[in-house]
């Protein structure tokens, strides 16, 4: 079975603030937008700056469609445009995500369900994302990450695909006092499980980030990728 939907459409969201999740909409269902226009909105001490859908602890398939949005000028801990807790299909098209700001993980964040998850970016842009983190010593900052997106899925039966999208100029950085620490793997685009990557006609370039591995894509497992038709991208 699946959650309830909410659709937007048409939607100018803005200006808004949250002391927690989900400033612009919090919704604890399946999320479709499209049209639809989402600035200037800030979860001061949460995640989702525009988009909150928290994780669902039940046998629910949860669906979300993102498609020809805009989003400017949030932000958030974890998702300064969207934090989708659980998603079960996911698919984001024709959308531009820029200036956004985050201090923990991500401009668009995705987690697992307890199904194997379909994830599809096509057509998107990325631009100009800060992440901008800090951790305390001995606390681990493997979990920060994604300037631009940030997907945590189950095992390698969880799929991504990323085709045609833009992802330039977002910047990631991480500080423990005033060192970087080990295990910081910031980048643009951050994938933390062992699902099926396919990396098909991007262009993901001169994204800075101050972890060693890179500022462009950090995966955890390479195993699983195909990137046949991979053009300007650094991994």
């Amino acid at each position: 079975c699946t959650g309830n939907m909410v659709h937007l459409k048409n939607c100018v969201i803005h200006d808004n603030v949250s002391y927690s999740n989900g400033a612009g909409v919090f919704s604890a269902g399946q999320i479709t937008a499209q049209n639809s226009l989402f600035y200037n909105n800030i979860s001061r001490y949460g995640s989702g700056g525009s988009i909150y859908s928290p994780a669902n602890s039940g046998e629910l398939i949860w669906r979300y469609t993102i498609k020809n949005c805009e989003f400017y000028g949030n932000k958030a801990s974890m998702g300064s445009a969207c934090y989708i807790g659980s998603c079960s299909q996911l698919h984001v098209s024709g959308s531009s995500f820029h200036d956004n700001y985050s201090t923990n993980a991500g401009t668009f964040y995705a987690n697992r369900t307890q199904y194997d998850s379909k994830v599809c970016f096509v057509n998107n842009t990325f631009a100009n994302n800060s992440l901008v983190a800090t951790t305390v010593s001995g606390l681990p900052s493997n979990t920060k990450g994604g300037s631009a997106i940030m997907l945590s899925l189950n095992g390698e039966k969880s799929t991504v695909a990323l085709v045609c999208n833009t992802i330039v100029g977002n910047t990631a950085s991480c500080l423990s006092g005033t060192s970087v620490p080990d295990d910081f793997y910031g980048a643009a685009v951050h994938i933390t499980s062992d699902a099926t990557v396919r990396l098909y006609q991007n262009i993901i370039a001169g994204n800075k980030s101050n972890a060693t591995t890179g500022g462009d894509v950090y995966l955890t497992n390479l195993v699983h990728v195909d990137t046949q038709r991979l053009s300007h991208v650094n991994i």
